[in-house]
């Protein structure tokens, strides 16, 4: 076994993260990098160069161009003019946020690593790349005798390009490859980051099962750039149910409460999404990461409504499988995927009529993630209130019912 692999083996038991993450990350050869690297799809590495390098180091280097590829520095490092200023923001964040997701234990065994220029990693892991870069712009642009910056702007002074360009050597971490996405298609960079994000959803609930799951600075961070596709409170505005009560005693009227007398107060409308049933493709021509990023849309609709979404959560291709009701978040990510085969929209009608007595609602919502590669049931035959289609390109047109595009 090569050294990157036990590496890869070591973080899937004592960092599953970063371990799941790895299944999905091919490492590379190349003598022309000067230790370890990405071109922000793959990881690169130079054999001679990394049997020099201490295993622990070594570790935190493959975690550090895990969160390059996960955050898509590579990809948002493009649009910058200093190349440079953008690198060193990236590493400050990058070993920011792998110091956050280790335990003190960890950190304690990492102490002889040289990792000075990631300032204090609370502090950087509480910003994005592109604050980053901006603070170090700042501090570079400025005039050397200016004595009206705040502490703020100042928080990376301490870090001199000369320390940082010595650092990056004797760390092994190489950026030469980053140059080379740059030639990449727009759609190329949206079909590779659709993909990781997939992944990444994968990786956080399989962590969360397994370690304890990811610090919160890297759930931020992951957030800012992995975020719903889809704005649900305004896609789902059909199928909320309000329900209003003019006025109610319960809560009373807190402006009479001095006295004996209690009066009703005015309730406002509360939004509600009942009896709403999401339904998963996961037929053959749905591959992984396009199944992990519609079940991450699942969980990002749950998030916008305050989970105030009641309802079921199930998996179709030819056959529904595993519809299950769900109360919360955590119990929707539970629900596990089962299929593989052919699709068919028709059998998720079906199995509603069939099982109906089963469920505690009055209208049925229905909402299908899929690539919409099948044949679409006549509409007359659905025995339904709402329909919604959540589909991942842009060449399957639905016949009825509302449309949204992942």
């Amino acid at each position: 076994m090569g050294i990157l692999e036990s590496i890869k083996l070591k973080l899937i038991l004592e960092q599953p993260f970063f371990g799941n993450l790895l299944m999905h990350i091919k490492f590379k050869e190349d003598e022309n990098v000067n230790g370890i690297g990405t071109d922000g799809i793959d990881i690169f590495y130079n054999p001679k160069k990394i049997e020099e390098i201490d295993r622990n180091h070594l570790s935190f280097l493959v975690m550090h161009q895990v969160i390059h590829i996960i955050l898509y520095h590579v990809f948002r490092g493009i649009p910058h003019k200093n190349d440079e200023l953008f690198h060193k923001a990236s590493d400050l964040v990058a070993n920011s946020l792998v110091l956050s997701n280790l335990d003190y234990a960890d950190k304690d065994r990492l102490s002889d690593i040289n990792i000075e220029h990631t300032v204090d990693f609370v502090e950087a892991s509480n910003y994005t790349v592109e604050q980053v870069y901006d603070k170090l712009k700042k501090e570079k642009d400025k005039d050397d005798d200016s004595s009206s910056s705040s502490e703020e702007d100042n928080f990376l002074d301490s870090i001199a390009d000369e320390q940082w360009n010595d650092e990056k050597k004797e760390l092994g971490d190489d950026h030469s490859k980053w140059s080379e996405v740059k030639a990449m298609s727009e759609s190329e960079k949206q079909q590779m980051q659709r993909k990781m994000s997939g992944y990444i959803t994968d990786a956080m609930q399989q962590a969360e099962k397994t370690h304890g799951g990811v610090s919160d600075e890297m759930k931020r961070a992951i957030d800012d750039v992995a975020g719903s596709k889809v704005d649900w409170r305004t896609a789902l505005q059909n199928f909320v149910e309000t329900e209003v009560t003019d006025y109610s005693f319960n809560p009373p009227d807190k402006r009479f409460t001095y006295n004996d007398l209690l009066m009703p107060d005015f309730n406002f409308s509360e939004e509600k999404v009942t009896g709403v049933f999401f339904f998963i493709d996961v037929s053959g021509s749905m591959d992984e990461a396009a199944i992990a990023e519609c079940k991450a849309e699942v969980k990002s609709c749950l998030r916008q409504y305050g989970e105030k979404v009641d309802g079921y959560l199930g998996y179709f291709d030819y056959k529904v499988s595993n519809l299950q009701r769900f109360e919360d978040e955590e119990t929707m990510v539970s629900i596990e995927a089962l299929g593989g085969g052919g699709t068919s929209f028709e059998n998720i009608f079906k199995y509603l009529d069939t099982h109906s007595e089963e469920f505690e609602c009055e209208k049925k919502k229905v909402i299908i993630l899929t690539d919409g590669y099948a044949d679409f049931p006549d509409e007359g035959s659905l025995n339904v209130d709402e329909l919604m289609w959540v589909i991942n390109n842009e060449e399957a047109e639905p016949p009825y019912g509302e449309v949204v595009r992942i």
